[in-house]
């Protein structure tokens, strides 16, 4: 209950254009979730969004870079794009 309250407060930052606020609120989170688990790879997509707004695109690309590993094919397309 907590995660799907921290990702939709997380989703209302993006969409506000607060990418810090978004970061901090998911950075808690990626130490809870691996990777691997769907709530990761939905945290770090969010993350990826919120530093590219940021302009922090190399910290994007090496998360997606980890997310290009996983096992879901979904996931990896997405990561790669």
């Amino acid at each position: 209950m907590v995660t799907s309250l921290t990702l939709k407060e997380a989703k209302e930052a993006i969409q506000r254009g607060d990418y810090m606020q978004c970061l901090s609120l998911l950075e808690t989170l990626t130490n809870q979730y691996p990777l691997t688990s769907k709530e990761g790879t939905e945290i770090r997509m969010l993350m990826i969004t919120a530093l590219m707004g940021r302009g922090e695109e190399q910290k994007a690309i090496a998360i997606c870079r980890l997310l290009s590993k996983v096992k879901d094919p979904e996931i990896r397309q997405q990561a790669r794009q």
